[in-house]
């Protein structure tokens, strides 16, 4: 043999610590049957070599067999999973606006947007179930349009049974808690109650958590609304059309006391209508030598109840008061009749006309200032709430397969992992990862863009697209915003635009 042949007999065998970091004890053991089954096939070659050699190698392989340590447990290869929650733009999201709160006596916070939380006494437990009994800070952020939501980095995709939506926000909040530096969740059977003034009075939105674990949305039901009049709509419509119709006459009674007096008709528009009109007496503890003075002066009051009368009969030093009511005398009753038939009509075509007047105002006011609606999140959880509803199937669908074909200005190609769509009048964002199709509804006016590898935001032109998808180029030349304000802006001028 031109080669001799090394033999180490006092190899230093791998430590437990070594077998570990190397993590795979199968993988090592398998390379140790490997390297055995290469050892026996030298030994066949080297059989002309003598048997004592062979016997040696054989010896050292029965060493190295039974000396070896033990089988350590496999290490856990753990998989690192990317937040379900991700911000596109490294630095920039809803900034929170934190407020302390007493956990032992709750209390009610309100926020610069009109928006309140309120937070029961005794709410707070830490995430071992320990009660909360100091200063609780609470931080709590709004998610109010298109460029909230795309900046938040929070999915809009839901599924529900096998079926995939997208989910469009009324209002959507975070609300998370700390005390003395830890984490800390609502206690069993406590729920805080959170008000949102609302641009969108519909109601047909559900009230949804995000399950950050699960990755979906999970629905609680309806969500609450209300709807509050302006001021100034309220101090209009207190002033209701009033109509004082005549009162209705009654005939009166032979048997019982009448008296005639004159009449204050602005103080009692409703018996200014009648002539030749008596006051019957009703107590009776009325008697005919007080029917029989000569009283001074007779003046009227309300009564408590409608129709019913308070008479001040006054004689020097005397007043003495009695419960009347306006009656007429047979030969007048049905004249009064008639005159109370015609003011009736009178005063129900004035109260139509001042309705009238009133919703036209009303409407008129509406249009300048209209309700403004309140939505309320009854939660029992903190996290990521929202008052959504699921948007149905995309109508007239256009798929651009945008993938790899976007470059800049230099011709380099464009790196990025998702696309966004925004649709005009939808108060939600589509997300696409690159590679899928990205919908836009044909029908509506859309917003399309990508951010970049270097973090710029980058517009997409349909109109390009068009361009590209007919044939005419087959690289769409697109140009990153420097400016990430000026980006965000354009996102925001298209939400509050009106198609």
């Amino acid at each position: 043999m031109n080669k001799r042949t090394k033999i180490i007999t006092d190899r230093k065998l791998p430590d437990s610590n070594e077998i570990a970091k190397h993590g795979d004890f199968n993988s090592i053991m398998n390379n140790y049957t490997l390297t055995k089954k290469l050892l026996v096939q030298k030994i066949l070659a080297w059989s002309a070599a003598g048997i004592g050699t062979a016997s040696v190698i054989a010896g050292i392989i029965y060493y190295s067999t039974k000396n070896a340590p033990a089988p350590v447990a496999e290490n856990k290869i753990v998989k690192t999973e990317l937040a379900y929650v991700q911000p596109p733009l490294p630095g920039t999201n809803v900034e929170s606006i934190e407020k302390t709160v007493n956990a032992v006596l709750g209390g009610t916070m309100t926020y610069p947007s009109g928006s309140s939380v309120q937070v029961p006494a005794d709410a707070f437990v830490f995430e071992d179930g320990s009660p909360v009994t100091g200063e609780v800070s609470l931080k709590f952020r709004e998610f109010k349009n298109i460029k909230d939501i795309f900046v938040s980095g929070i999915p809009m995709n839901y599924d529900s049974a096998g079926t995939h939506f997208n989910l469009e926000s009324a209002d959507m909040i975070e609300l998370t808690g700390f005390s003395a530096g830890k984490r800390v969740k609502l206690k069993p059977g406590k729920n805080i109650s959170i008000n949102l003034p609302s641009d969108y009075a519909e109601n047909n939105y559900n009230l949804y958590r995000l399950d950050t674990v699960k990755k979906n949305w999970v629905c609680y039901g309806k969500d609450s609304m209300n709807k509050i009049m302006p001021a100034k709509e309220k101090r209009s419509s207190s002033i209701e059309p009033k109509t004082e119709p005549a009162l209705k006459p009654k005939l009166a009674d032979k048997t019982k006391y009448q008296f005639h007096t004159s009449i204050d008709e602005k103080q009692f528009p409703e018996l200014a209508a009648y002539d030749s009109i008596k006051f019957e007496v009703t107590d009776n503890s009325f008697s005919s030598k007080l029917y029989r003075v000569h009283w001074d002066k007779i003046t009227l009051q309300e009564g408590t109840t409608k129709g019913n009368y308070i008479a001040l009969l006054k004689k020097k030093d005397t007043t003495l008061t009695v419960n009347v009511i306006p009656v007429f005398k047979e030969k007048d009753y049905q004249a009064a009749l008639s005159q109370f038939n015609k003011k009736l009509e009178e005063a129900k075509k004035n109260m139509e006309l001042k309705s009238k007047e009133r919703d036209n105002k009303m409407a008129s006011l509406a249009k300048e200032s209209p309700m403004i609606t309140n939505r309320i999140m009854v939660i029992n959880q903190l996290g990521i709430w929202n008052s959504d509803r699921p948007m149905p199937p995309m109508p007239n669908v256009l798929v651009l397969n945008l993938g790899n074909m976007l470059i800049d200005k230099d011709n380099n190609p464009i790196e990025c992992e998702n696309f966004y769509v925004a649709e005009k009048n939808k108060n939600t964002v589509f997300s696409y990862p690159k590679g899928t199709g990205v919908q836009i509804n044909t029908k509506a006016k859309n917003l399309v863009w990508t951010v970049s590898d270097k973090g710029k935001i980058v517009f997409v032109d349909l109109g390009d697209y068009l361009k590209l998808y007919k044939g005419k180029q087959d690289k769409m030349k697109v140009y990153a915003e420097d400016n990430k304000e000026t980006a965000l802006a354009k996102i925001d001028e298209f939400s509050k635009e009106k198609q």
